[in-house]
């Protein structure tokens, strides 16, 4: 069994440890670097090498012999719709390329050849960005197990990521959305523009996490028509967001139209009770909807910038704001909706003017 442990160097920086018992018997330590992450993905390969008797033995490795171990110890640590993401790039992308390569034979040049041809193929930024990211983790992980002396993708900065233009609905569309809109579907709309819940956490939602009394709605879950019913994206996305009154009325409408179900049951489900189809939700009744409104098509995840510009509109601070969208930082919030912020400059160059005139400058 091996154990993680932190240690500080002499000017202060975390360095996470894992000790363990090598085959000798002696108790041993590896580095595994400053993240308790990359601790966990080191001891769980330790363990595993341990354990199958082979520790020791994979000094330089072929890259598709070190992706093995490299595997194994992430799935442990990622959502298993993450894990899948890298298996795929991995078997598509990286075992094409690296797989016959040593280890120790891959330098920040083989780095930027890779990234080269993948531009050269036509792949998008935003392909392209996440292959650096998932390959850096993978050389960073082996640099942290010692397999190799450094990470090459250190000096080396990733392709920048394209930004979609954002687009949302007004404060005057989401009424005129929502009033064109019937049923089931408005009740779904109106989850979505006025408590700004992803698609996959509208459609996870239950009736018990509707607290009317309360006046919350209770983001615990995340449904994904691959992997089922999960956690929500990210530990943060775990939240409550106000249930606010336009909204209470319209889920009690459709709550009674349900003919009274149980807590445990799907608000949001199909003819047999299970979760919608996104496909058909996105192109056939989302789109519908619009139509009926008069309005512009948008990305069913619109709604959720939305969602915020209404927040925004009605003066919401930007930490309330993070907190509604389960953002993981304020400085998630504000690189996303920023621009969104009424009067930012205005209200600085009036604070400064003050200052410089009460200060006689």
């Amino acid at each position: 069994m091996a154990h993680i442990f932190k240690r500080y160097k002499k000017n202060g920086d975390l360095r996470y440890v894992v000790r363990f018992r090598a085959p000798n018997g002696k108790w041993t330590e590896r580095v595994a670097g400053g993240t308790r992450e990359a601790a966990e993905i080191l001891k769980n390969r330790i363990e595993c090498e341990l354990n199958e008797g082979v520790f020791g033995t994979g000094d330089n490795p072929l890259f598709k012999d070190y992706i093995e171990g490299f595997c194994r110890a992430k799935k442990e640590l990622v959502k298993p719709s993450t894990y899948e993401d890298y298996c795929r790039v991995i078997r598509n992308h990286f075992i094409p390329y690296f797989g016959d390569m040593r280890l120790s034979k891959i330098k920040p040049a083989t780095v930027k050849d890779f990234m080269f041809l993948m531009e050269e193929k036509g792949l998008s930024l935003e392909t392209r960005g996440k292959l650096f990211r998932y390959l850096k983790s993978i050389l960073q992980t082996a640099w942290h197990w010692g397999v190799i002396d450094r990470d090459p993708t250190f000096t080396i900065q990733r392709p920048r990521r394209a930004h979609r233009v954002m687009d949302y609905l007004t404060p005057e569309e989401i009424k005129i959305l929502l009033s064109k809109t019937q049923g089931e579907m408005k009740a779904l709309l109106s989850v979505a523009c006025l408590a700004g819940l992803r698609q996959g956490e509208i459609l996870g939602l239950k009736w018990r996490d509707i607290d009317f009394d309360r006046e919350k709605i209770s983001v615990v879950r995340n449904y994904s028509p691959v992997h089922g019913f999960g956690p929500p994206k990210t530990e943060s996305s775990r939240r409550a967001v106000p249930l606010i009154p336009k909204l209470a009325e319209t889920l009690r409408a459709h709550h009674n139209s349900q003919g009274q179900p149980n807590l445990n049951d799907l608000v949001f489900p199909n003819s047999i009770g299970n979760p919608k189809d996104r496909t058909n939700l996105t192109n056939r009744e989302f789109k519908r909807a619009l139509r009926r409104a008069g309005l512009r098509m948008i990305r069913f995840h619109d709604l959720r910038h939305s969602y915020a510009s209404l927040c925004i509109a009605a003066g919401i601070n930007p930490k309330a704001l993070q907190q509604a969208m389960g953002h993981h930082s304020v400085e998630t919030t504000l690189d996303v909706y920023a621009h969104m912020l009424p009067g930012s400059y205005t209200n600085i160059v009036e604070k400064m003017e003050t200052i410089l005139a009460l200060n006689n400058l």
